[in-house]
């Protein structure tokens, strides 16, 4: 008897960890450890604009850390996010510090709110760099 509990409480910890990390699609990460390392830091004081390029979201990972960059008529833009956010397998994915996904591999039509920076080192070889401090989808 006790062989089968311990069998059966193994098999429901496996079921019950195989989700997304957003299984009812509501924004919000549920996953408790984040398993990638990503560029973050603070959102640079003095002026922002907003980055808002045509094409899509782009990611990679390469040794445990996702890289995440858009491409732009100038050239490709690696994007280093607010502090406290972290990143995720599956759909690669950026959760905010408050648990919201803000960006996924492949979004369009979103607007990046930040700065240009040449301070910092881009995840991607010759890449301008574009500090995020907020995330909005263009209307």
């Amino acid at each position: 008897m006790r062989k089968g509990l311990v069998v059966g409480l193994a098999a429901l910890a496996l079921v019950g960890g195989c989700g997304s990390g957003d299984e009812a699609g509501s924004g919000e990460s549920t996953t408790a450890e984040p398993v990638l390392t990503l560029d973050t830091a603070d959102a640079e004081g003095g002026r922002t604009a907003a980055l808002e390029p045509d094409g899509v979201l782009m990611a990679t990972i390469d040794g445990g850390k996702a890289c995440f960059w858009v491409a732009t008529p100038e050239g490709e833009v690696s994007l280093v996010w607010p502090k406290g956010s972290k990143a995720y397998y599956g759909a690669i994915r950026v959760v905010d510090k408050a648990g919201k996904v803000i960006a996924t591999e492949g979004d369009s039509g979103k607007s990046y709110g930040g700065s240009m920076t040449t301070q910092l080192t881009g995840c991607r070889p010759d890449s301008q760099v574009w500090v995020v401090s907020e995330v909005a989808e263009r209307g």
